[in-house]
């Protein structure tokens, strides 16, 4: 089974150091962040992919990143991509 690597960051994963894991893999980047919040149920704050309207936007506070660019709405995930979930930065 192939997999996907992972990187996070902040406080609500893994203490505000950036991490890796992997979940399986899935072309449809909804299926990754579902996966992603199965393995790590603390993150409630993931964001959704909204298709309600018929946008498949992604919703919410938190960045996703594919191979090193934003992505802000659903889109197929390449096998050997790199994922980073980063979250919205607190103010201060």
């Amino acid at each position: 089974m192939s997999t996907l690597k992972i990187i996070s960051f902040g406080p609500c994963i893994t203490a505000g150091l950036p991490s890796q894991f992997t979940v399986p893999y899935s072309s449809s980047l909804s299926t990754i962040l579902t996966s992603i919040k199965t393995l790590h149920p603390s993150i409630s704050e993931l964001p959704e992919i909204d298709g309600k309207d018929g946008s498949n936007k992604i919703k919410g506070e938190w960045c996703i990143a594919i191979n090193s660019e934003y992505v802000y709405e659903e889109c197929n995930v390449d096998s050997s991509a790199e994922i980073a979930i980063i979250p919205p930065i607190s103010g201060g």
